[in-house]
């Protein structure tokens, strides 16, 4: 038996995900304050975001991450899994040609 199930991972991420979204939402700076973005973006030799606060575009990405969410809860609340099978192999073939266009 698996240590941790799929519909436990699938809560997991979608509650990362709507902490992510609140905080794009309501308070930006919170996001790009974190220590974690800040190792990340100076390991890949990146420069520091100057978060305006009045930018639309982190209340943009935060709704549509949300669109998202909502998208990977209602099948899940449904124990539809046909819908994760045709779904995340798609998802992490299009992650994984982003990357590797990213990475080249």
């Amino acid at each position: 038996m698996a240590l941790v199930s799929f519909t436990t991972l699938a809560y997991i991420r979608i509650a990362f995900f709507t902490l992510v979204s609140y905080y794009l939402i309501f308070d930006p700076k919170t996001v790009f304050d974190y220590d974690g973005v800040i190792v990340l973006s100076s390991a890949m030799k990146l420069p520091l975001l100057l978060v305006n606060e009045d930018s639309p575009i982190y209340g943009t990405i935060g709704v549509v991450l949300f669109m998202g969410i909502i998208s990977d809860l209602v099948p899940l609340l449904e124990d539809n899994r046909q819908y994760y099978e045709a779904v995340i192999p798609t998802k992490l073939l299009i992650f994984f040609c982003l990357a590797a266009y990213s990475y080249l």
